[in-house]
């Protein structure tokens, strides 16, 4: 196989950050499960968590951007890779639905807020 075939397929270019997230399952209000982000981009994010989902599975997300104003991103997508990690974690790859995200924005005010900007 050449390089080529290992071409990057993406859209969008992911941006690797960590920030906290809520979530639960489409339709259900409980239980919320935690977890942070390890890349996002404008159609989805890699989510690192403790509990698996299934392909497929709609997931609605609460994403707390840690910034003086608290600021909060309520978004809904779907599963649409999972898999473990050694550790006994879960790695989930969220396709996001309807508006796209901005991901430059988000990162700006995750340095900031790191740096006490």
């Amino acid at each position: 196989m050449s390089g080529d075939d290992f071409r990057e397929k993406r859209a969008y270019t992911r941006f690797e950050v960590n920030i906290p997230v809520n979530y639960f399952v489409h339709d259900q209000s409980e239980p919320v499960f935690y977890g942070k982000t390890n890349n996002i981009s404008p159609t989805g994010l890699g989510l690192l968590c403790e509990q698996g989902a299934e392909v497929g599975q709609g997931i609605i997300l609460d994403i707390c951007l840690r910034v003086p104003d608290s600021q909060y991103l309520k978004l809904k997508g779907r599963v649409v890779w999972t898999s473990a990690t050694i550790d006994g974690k879960y790695r989930i790859g969220i396709e996001l639905e309807g508006e796209k995200l901005k991901p430059i924005p988000i990162l700006l005010q995750v340095i900031r807020s790191q740096k006490g900007i």
